[in-house]
């Protein structure tokens, strides 16, 4: 079998399985929402679908015996419960595992399935007929996929006088889905004696596309089935092939049996069209011939449609491939950027025009390939939804798991490296950090704990927090176990952050014993090494009894960055545009050299301000120095914050340079670039900054 399309399947697969563990978990929380259980159940029969044309017969039969659950789900046959989630979760890993996405021992495979074929087994029914017309029971029972059915109902004459009403039917059948309903015949009455009897002398055609299993057409039908003429027929669904012309008026009316191929043959004879010719011969009523045309009309149309959202829809590409593309457009942007400064200095007109269209088209170009590697991270908050359900099971620890700030978006490569960290804070937040129901009984909190995974942007930057309201750390202990293992010695004189700083030392754990969750001390040295090779940073905020906050700084992106260029002094810096607000002339300041506190007055506002050339170290070491300051006013999480450069350059793409690991802690710079002409210059860390103006003006209340 080709590999390419072997890979396209596993990879579908999972993308499916998880699909399917996210409804579960929903599913846990409502177990009254029907639709996620029909959900679920098509999820199910596109895996088996799949599985069973690649060849995996296992795993479609495994799944189709679990459909079989599913299916008196959504009916109402049998309720949802625990047991039925926890195995349909065990499903979902057994299938990774037998289809060698996840790696597992064949014993453990065998146990996974044996177990599934237990569980399975009390479930399993006879098939759905229902009538000899309709199609196999086989079929209806795992047709979950969208489908259009040509049905046709033949109440009895004396309906009526039965007490049923075939009009209330043809309302059920319209709310399944899109309906088209042609009536044949007409009403009539009839007296007899006394009395008006009403009778019957119709039927119907209906042309009917459903997402749903045809079983449920079943229940429709159930109460005058015994007593009338039914046929179901599927004439298209998803998996039909769109370059066949669907078939012809002739065709359509002898499967119907409305006509037959004698009928067709005398009518050949003549030039007319067939449906005209057939209705002037009296062979067949005009209205067999417009319930026929419309069967045409109906799966031309939804074929259709299904070709132009085909068009629309996205593609595969690999990640290597990804990567390529992104390092390519970062040269583009630097080689722009070069002509951009080349045609400025050669004063001429044409080269400059030029220089200014390609730098649009570079733009439109990096913005786009940049959008590509952006993903939302709620699909990364939805894969962590299991971990806490099963670990706050082994726990025996009740927790609200909340989720904010799912829409951010952030480069698919700093997705896949803050994996690992996330799960371990997360781990560590549901066994350090959250009592038992017990323990958070006696200190008056509510028995279920809570644990919040948020997001927010800031900047270039992307704030990821885990919190949680648990029992925050204890300094104390923490500091005793720092020196049980020789991290610090006993003499060693720390502030309270620095003591929750060791938690992120090599081999620390505040746990006496090893569990199967922790107690190894490597879980936060992983979180602050896997942020030191992707340019981020660890916070940290502890409340006692309270709980705990760990946020994640990450860079929006590891390519390519929109900046404002800057001159300190000779040098010049990079400051990233996503935060910048405006640009002014420095005005002159109010300044509390006692309090560290400056302030220059914006309009009447007083905005306090940093000078970046006493920050950097150039006022005292002999660079030139702008007699005319500028400053940059940049927001950081709602704040406004001035910052006094010498010389606003201009705006400017770059691409992102690590420093390496000698300069990866030099406060307030977070990368480099390389300009047009070859220069290194530095990209500032603004979000630093910032946290530094805090601490050094937390006395005078700057941004109180």
């Amino acid at each position: 079998m080709d590999e390419s399309l072997l890979n396209l399947y596993f990879q579908e697969t999972k993308e499916q399985l998880d699909k399917i563990e996210e409804l579960l978990l929903a599913l846990e929380n409502d177990r009254e929402d029907n639709d996620l259980v029909k959900e679920i159940f098509r999820h199910l029969h596109t895996i088996k679908g799949n599985s069973g044309m690649y060849g995996f017969t296992e795993v479609a039969s495994i799944i189709h015996k679990t459909e079989n659950i599913y299916d008196q789900l959504r009916k109402g046959q049998i309720n949802i419960t625990k047991e039925i989630i926890d195995f349909t979760l065990l499903l979902k890993d057994a299938i990774l595992k037998m289809l060698k996405i996840e790696e597992a021992p064949k014993k453990a495979i065998d146990e996974d399935i044996k177990r599934i074929l237990e569980f399975t087994k009390p479930f399993q029914i006879d098939d759905i007929i229902l009538d000899n017309k309709s199609e196999s029971s086989e079929e209806q029972q795992v047709d979950a996929i969208e489908s259009t059915y040509w049905i046709r109902f033949k109440p009895p004459k004396d309906i009526y006088s039965r007490g049923l009403k075939p009009e209330k039917i043809l309302d059920e059948l319209k709310s399944l889905g899109e309906c088209q309903i042609i009536e044949h015949k007409i009403k009539d009455s009839i007296i007899t004696g006394d009395k008006i009897q009403k009778i019957c002398l119709q039927y119907w055609d209906i042309i009917i596309t459903i997402n749903d299993d045809p079983g449920v057409f079943k229940d429709i039908f159930i109460f005058v089935e015994p007593i009338s003429e039914i046929t179901i027929k599927k004439i298209d669904d998803i998996l039909s092939d769109e370059n066949i012309e669907y078939k012809r008026l002739g065709e359509i009316l002898l499967e119907r049996g409305d006509v037959t191929e004698n009928d067709i043959a005398k009518v050949m004879q003549h030039h007319k069209r067939l449906g005209e010719s057939l209705v002037e011969l009296g062979i067949i009523e005009n209205d067999l011939i417009e319930s026929a045309l419309k069967e045409q009309e109906v799966v031309r149309e939804r074929r259709k449609t299904r070709i132009e959202q085909g068009s629309q829809e996205t593609i595969r590409v690999a990640s290597d491939k990804l990567d390529s593309l992104v390092n390519m457009v970062g040269e583009l942007v630097t080689i722009q950027s070069r002509i951009q400064q080349t045609a400025e200095e050669c004063i001429d007109s044409e080269s400059l025009s030029a220089a200014e269209h390609l730098g649009r088209i570079v733009e439109n170009l990096r913005d786009l390939t940049m959008s590509v590697r952006m993903l939302p991270l709620s699909h990364t908050y939805n894969k962590f939804q299991r971990l806490v359900r099963d670990l706050s099971h082994e726990l025996n620890k009740d927790v609200d798991y909340i989720t904010q700030g799912g829409e951010v978006e952030l480069d698919k490569s700093i997705l896949e490296q803050i994996n690992e960290p996330l799960i371990h804070l997360i781990r560590n937040a549901l066994d350090h950090g959250l009592e038992s129901p017990e323990e958070r009984k006696k200190a008056g909190k509510n028995p279920r704990g809570t644990l919040c995974l948020s997001a927010r942007q800031l900047g270039a930057n992307v704030i990821l927090t885990v919190q949680d309201d648990g029992r925050g750390m204890d300094s104390e202990k923490i500091r005793t176990k720092a020196i049980e293992k020789g991290i610090i010695s006993e003499t060693t004189e720390l502030s309270c952050d620095e003591i929750f700083q060791l938690i992120f030392e090599s081999g620390f754990s505040s746990k006496d014993t090893v569990s199967s969750i922790s107690g190894r001390g490597v879980g936060m040295d992983a979180v602050k090494k896997a942020m030191d090779s992707i340019g981020g940073t660890v916070e940290l905020d502890c409340k006692s009894k309270q709980g705990t906050s760990i946020s994640l700084v990450l860079p929006l992106t590891l390519a390519i960055i929109e900046g404002m260029l800057i001159k300190l002094g000779h040098e010049k810096y990079i400051i990233p545009l996503a935060v910048v607000e405006e640009c002014l002339d420095f005005p002159g300041s109010s300044r509390d050299d006692e309090k560290k506190s400056a302030f220059i007055n914006v309009r009447g506002e007083l905005l306090p301000y940093m000078a970046l050339n006493e920050i950097f170290g150039f006022k005292n070491h002999g660079q030139a120095q702008s007699k005319y300051q500028q400053v940059v006013v940049v927001n950081i999480s709602g704040k406004r914050i001035g910052l006094v450069v010498d010389e606003v350059v201009g705006n400017i793409q770059t691409i992102i340079k690590n420093l390496g690991r000698l300069y990866k802690d030099v406060e307030g710079i977070s990368g480099a670039s390389i300009l047009g002409d070859g220069s290194v210059v530095l990209i500032m860390d603004v979000y630093a900054l910032y946290r530094r103006s805090l601490k050094q003006g937390a006395e005078a209340g700057i941004f109180s």
